[in-house]
């Protein structure tokens, strides 16, 4: 084997092919203290500029990492990534109303995404979209939700596809490959390759990372498998048991056609405790925050004191529509919910 910064595989053929030079980028390193400290301070500014009563929580980082990996096997794998982030955000309080808002950005080398005026802009949206409080609807109707929203959403999904969920007899997909598990707009990929990504080219236990296709048109097509998990039922391993970087292929539609699209429904920003339930089943309930009326195609106000709840699987399961474009540097796509249960406080 060879030693320092290649890559060698004694038992696989594909040696060499699993490594994208853009995946693994020190660039991140150029960042500077001065820098940092320079787009956060621009970031707070914006935000107290808007509201000088907000209270605002703004900060950064970058880091730079290096691993070597020696398996008894004969890999050896010597390899290079970094990152950095800055966010933005705080709390909004007016008598007893209190609104919590925040935004964010982080990538692993400067590019057009070190954008601190993004970061400013998304949270005064959030800001003005929730100055005028409405009366919160309940029954079921139509939920417009973000990219982040979407993630959680699909965490039952990526539960059920982990290789130990699976071989410890935890998975309601266990018996589900080749069924249909999703609306057919969902094609789902697991990419440990993507330029800049999670920049993964071999596992743990020294197995090669591929990209796998999850599910291809609404229907679960395998399981994610370690070396462990994938000999204790008898399968391939994978490159690991658990996605690296998530994509959900993008639909049709803009997400501003979308909202618009909407009668009347919520916007879901965000939400507190959720979790509440059997999620791995699908079963969920939670506090949307921040979250928003949607009225003939436009935002008119700010929902308090509202909860969501269902089945993720039957809500994700049929009437779906995602947006044809992604809010950088995502891999998901807004998404339009039909049937989604929401009940106010004082309302049945």
């Amino acid at each position: 084997a060879k030693h320092g910064s290649e890559v060698h595989y004694t038992e696989y053929p594909q040696a060499g092919t699993y490594a994208t030079p853009k995946t693994f980028c020190p660039k991140a390193a150029a960042v500077t203290r001065g820098e940092l400290v320079e787009a956060i301070t621009e970031i707070s500014a914006g935000l107290i500029g808007h509201d000088d009563k907000l209270f605002v929580d703004s900060g950064g980082s970058r880091s730079t990492n290096r691993s070597l990996m020696m398996t008894s096997g004969g890999v050896v794998h010597d390899s290079h990534s970094s990152n950095w982030g800055i966010h933005g955000g705080g709390q909004q309080t007016q008598g007893t109303d209190i609104l919590h808002f925040g935004s964010g950005r982080s990538w692993k080398a400067l590019n057009d995404l070190w954008d601190p005026k993004y970061i400013i802009n998304r949270c005064i949206r959030d800001l003005t979209l929730g100055d005028d409080i409405v009366e919160a609807p309940s029954g079921t109707m139509k939920a417009f939700i973000d990219p982040g929203v979407l993630a959680a959403f699909l965490s039952p999904l990526v539960e059920g596809i982990n290789g130990r969920t699976v071989a410890m007899g935890g998975s309601p997909l266990a018996e589900k490959i080749g069924q249909r598990v999703l609306d057919p707009v969902f094609t789902i990929s697991d990419d440990p390759h993507m330029d800049y990504g999670a920049g993964v080219v071999m596992d743990g236990e020294g197995v090669p990372t591929e990209c796998h296709t999850v599910v291809d048109a609404g229907e679960l097509k395998m399981f994610l498998y370690d070396y462990d998990t994938a000999c204790m039922v008898g399968a391939t391993p994978t490159g690991g048991s658990r996605f690296y970087d998530m994509v959900v292929a993008p639909g049709e539609t803009p997400h501003e056609e979308l909202l618009a699209s909407i009668d009347e429904g919520v916007y879901i920003r965000g939400m507190l405790g959720f979790g509440q339930g059997n999620i791995i089943n699908g079963d969920f309930s939670a506090n949307v925050s921040p979250g928003y009326l949607i009225r003939d195609g436009k935002v008119v106000g700010r929902i308090k004191d509202t909860m969501v709840a269902g089945n993720l699987y039957d809500l994700l399961g049929s009437n779906v529509q995602l947006s044809s474009n992604y809010d950088k540097p995502g891999r998901l796509p807004w998404a339009l919910l039909d049937g989604m249960s929401v009940s106010s406080a004082g309302k049945s």
